[in-house]
């Protein structure tokens, strides 16, 4: 979502009230949440794997400035899904706001 917003900001299809709104999620986002330290790693075959982000329940402000950053990309045509999980898979990074997961193989 995050790199989609960055993009979305550079397009000139877009008006100017949404870039000033995409501009100051982002920003906010900046202020109000840490980048993760680990996002992946190289397995025992030198295989990238890539974790997913998800934010932690209690992270309220941060999830509404989420769906808000999420209805600003599906209005400039940016396909967003919501998806939540009991189960993420093994943690990568956390933090108070958001954990880093390495999903389960299937």
């Amino acid at each position: 979502m995050f790199y989609s917003a960055y993009e979305m900001q550079t397009r000139d299809s877009i008006t100017g009230w949404m870039r000033a709104e995409l501009e100051s999620e982002l920003n906010w986002f900046e202020a109000h949440l840490p980048v993760p330290g680990k996002f992946g790693f190289r397995d025992d075959r030198c295989a990238q794997r890539q974790g997913v982000c998800w934010f932690r329940p209690e992270a309220r402000e941060h999830i509404t400035h989420a769906h808000y950053l999420a209805w600003l990309l599906c209005e400039a045509g940016v396909q967003v899904d919501c998806r939540t999980s009991m189960s993420p898979g093994g943690i990568l990074y956390d933090d108070a706001y958001q954990i880093v997961a390495l999903p389960r193989r299937v």
